[in-house]
Parts: structure tokens; sequence; C-alpha cells
């Protein structure tokens, strides 16, 4: 039984290190909902392996199970981490393209402070 959790736990990290998105060739939201998708996937398999982890008869098979179900939870953790990481950067680039152009605000205020200038009147 062990070597089949093993073996499960062991295929599932190594298809979501093969088909992590790369930077290029994939939108941000695109790589955002594969590694949500993923992320589901290995919910779903850390959620089986805490099942079956009172199922298992020895303390060696106990001890591995948990090993993988802490390196499955650390991957999770990481694609969190790399979700909050690609947001951060489509927030800056978004960011950085609408600083280029001028924007309303930046217009209305100018242009309230050169009218204030020019229609003050002061009678003594």
């Amino acid at each position: 039984m062990s070597m089949t959790v093993s073996t499960l736990g062991q295929d599932i990290l190594q298809s979501t290190v093969k088909q992590a998105p790369s930077s290029t060739g994939n939108s941000v939201s695109q790589q955002i909902q594969n590694l949500k998708k993923q992320i589901g996937e290995l919910t779903k398999e850390l959620s089986s392996m805490g099942s079956k982890i009172n199922e298992v008869t020895s303390e060696e098979e106990a001890k591995l199970l948990k090993q993988q179900m802490e390196m499955i939870q650390r991957q999770i953790e990481s694609m969190y981490a790399k979700i909050a990481q690609l947001q951060k950067q489509e927030a800056e680039k978004n960011q950085m393209a609408s600083g280029a152009l001028p924007t309303v605000s930046d217009k209305s205020s100018s242009n309230v402070a050169g009218n204030n200038t020019k229609n003050i009147d002061v009678y003594v």
C-alpha cells in the first residue's frame, strides 16, 4: 500500500513540475488559472492521503505518508506564492502602462489651479 501512495504522490509532484507554466507564451490569467487547477488537484490528493493515514499499519508507512503530505503542502504554498507574484507583476505592469498616459485627474487639477489664478479679483 505504501508503494501505491508513494508512487501516486511522486507522480503528482512530477506532473506538476512539468506542467508549471512559463512566464513566456502564457498570459498571466492563463498561468494563474493553470496554477489554481493544479492546486485543486493537489488538494484532493492531500485530502485522500489524509484519510489513508489512518489505514496505514506500520509507523514507517505513516512517516512516509506524512512526509509526502508535507511535500505536497509545500508545493501548494509555493503555487499560491507564484500566483501572488504574478498578480503583483501584472498590477505593476498595468500601473506603469497607465502612468505613461496623462490621466483625467492630472489635467483637471492643473486646469483648476490655472483657472483659480486667472479668475481672482482683488478689491481694496
